[in-house]
């Protein structure tokens, strides 16, 4: 029977041809043998001439993606293995929109035995744990989940919204699904079919009425929230949740405590523009302490931190639901932040300890993440022009036309000051040149100053990817730096229009002709 690994395999294949086989056992953490052996059971499922093949080390396949879309939309439930978690993801949906779930006969219908339902009901009752909710069992009904109602419909968004794809707030099913999602998505079809259309128009007039936009995984998010939400459950427990932070006030539903629970969840949502949180003095507090560490900690000075401050404040207003509710959310794309920026992911994650002490919250590897790349963006913003120039020399024998060409092409992409050019047989210049850095073009050159006991960054004249990354990591500053617009109106205003030229052009000349 094929695996959910043999699909994520499939997946990866498609999606990273010809890849070593080494490379994909280290994405997935499996041995190659695993991988091989996945490999031989997947190819039982598909055509001949979409079947992946291991030939000198290296995974390919002539499959592409709308052959793997037709592909799961055969498989068939019968052919294939389910996870633990699948199985439970099922159980879930279901749980929610009947009374009580009779186990025996959905396990007799997936052709399952007894044995594993009983496994899968032990890990159940450990997963619901972790969200507030728990089993309650009635002798011949069969079982039903209990607990926080906010706490199971968060839950059940982040199952839903894996198996459905949302295109103008219409549910669509999506073609990748897995008969287990597949079974997800009939079951929302099928129990909250009445209450798609009314759903829809309700989240579009909302975001209409407050002049909002919101991102995919939001729209899913509040479409979803919105259709449980209407689908009336029996013995539904208090919506009363009790939290640090008070939550958006928002009007949704006419029903008092459906909307106070829509807020609580709504606090989540990425709306643009952001909807007003209530200012809750301490948190502004503990956001600016850890504004002033991180400052602390980096070289540029960031002049805009009011507008930063408000950017932390919002984003940890969402992130506290966001852990209370327990929502993961994974974002694929920003992996490796820390490795990209290891001294600012290490300094933010420093920074939010007193914060989360304060919100009794521990934020993930996914938070501080975003925390990171929220600096980034700021201190990008507020590089200045002129600060932490590299001073350069140039030892090369080209011609003064061609130095300056490079000179120019070189402004486009690094900030620095151009102290002098010398030729090989001038180094003794060196000894009076107040420099940071050497540039050459010659692996000749290069050999000479070395001998000398100068050290000189080998470059090509024409500058390639690996020549800016190599200036990058020898401490130069990206020219992509802003001008503070206080000192020029300042320095300005007292000069005439002719004297106001030549200051920009001559102290600016990388802005201005």
């Amino acid at each position: 029977m094929l695996t959910s690994s043999g699909i994520e395999i499939i997946k990866y294949v498609i999606n990273n041809n010809h890849k070593p086989l080494s490379d994909v056992a280290r994405h997935f953490n499996k041995t190659p043998t695993f991988i091989r052996n996945e490999v031989m059971n997947a190819n039982l499922h598909l055509e001949t001439k979409h079947q992946i093949s291991i030939k000198n080390s290296v995974v390919f396949t002539a499959m592409e993606y709308n052959d793997y879309l037709k592909f799961m939309a055969r498989l068939d439930a019968r052919n294939y293995s389910p996870t633990v978690m699948e199985r439970l993801e099922v159980i879930l949906v279901l749980g929610y929109f009947q009374n009580y779930l009779n186990l025996r006969k959905l396990y007799e219908d997936w052709g399952i035995s007894l044995t594993t339902k009983k496994s899968d009901i032990k890990h159940l009752e450990k997963y619901l744990e972790k969200h507030d909710l728990s089993i309650e069992r009635k002798p011949g009904s069969g079982i039903r989940i209990t607990g926080s109602i906010l706490h199971y419909r968060v839950l059940l968004i982040q199952i839903i919204s894996k198996c459905i794809d949302v295109n103008d707030f219409f549910v669509e099913y999506r073609g990748a699904n897995t008969p287990y999602e597949r079974l997800i998505y009939q079951h929302l079809i099928s129990f909250g079919y009445e209450y798609l259309e009314s759903s829809r128009l309700t989240v579009h007039s909302f975001l209409e009425e407050y002049g909002n936009h919101i991102n995919y995984y939001s729209k899913k998010f509040f479409l979803l929230y919105v259709i449980l939400a209407s689908y009336p459950r029996e013995n539904t427990d208090t919506h009363t949740e009790k939290l640090i932070l008070e939550p958006l006030n928002l009007y949704l539903f006419s029903n008092r405590n459906e909307n106070i629970a829509f807020n609580q969840v709504a606090s989540m949502i990425d709306f643009d523009p952001v909807m007003p949180f209530p200012y809750d003095h301490k948190l502004h507090e503990l956001i600016t302490e850890m504004f002033q560490f991180v400052q602390s900690k980096i070289l540029t000075t960031i002049h805009t931190k009011d507008e930063l401050i408000e950017e932390l404040y919002t984003f940890v207003y969402r992130q506290y639901f966001v852990q209370h509710f327990n929502y993961v959310y994974e974002d694929k794309l920003v992996k490796g932040t820390s490795k990209h920026y290891p001294w600012l992911y290490a300094h933010v994650n420093m920074s939010v300890t007193s914060i989360e002490s304060y919100l009794q919250v521990k934020f993930n590897e996914e938070q501080i993440t975003s925390f990171t790349l929220i600096f980034s963006k700021w201190i990008s913003k507020n590089r200045l022009h002129g600060r932490n120039r590299k001073r350069i020399v140039l030892v090369t024998n080209v011609g003064f036309e061609r130095v300056a060409y490079f000179i120019e092409k070189l402004k486009e992409y690094i900030e620095f000051e151009h102290v002098g050019t010398i030729d090989v047989n001038e180094l003794n210049a060196l000894n009076t040149m107040s420099y940071d850095l050497i540039l050459s073009f010659s692996k000749r050159t290069q050999s000479i100053l070395k001998k000398l006991g100068y050290d000189a960054l080998l470059l090509k004249f024409f500058l390639e990817n690996q020549d800016i990354l190599a200036l990058y990591d020898a401490g130069c500053s990206s020219s992509k730096r802003r001008l503070l617009a206080s000192d020029i109106v300042e320095v300005l205003s007292t000069k005439s229009k002719e004297d106001q030229i030549a200051y920009l052009t001559s102290k600016y000349d990388s802005f201005f002709l």
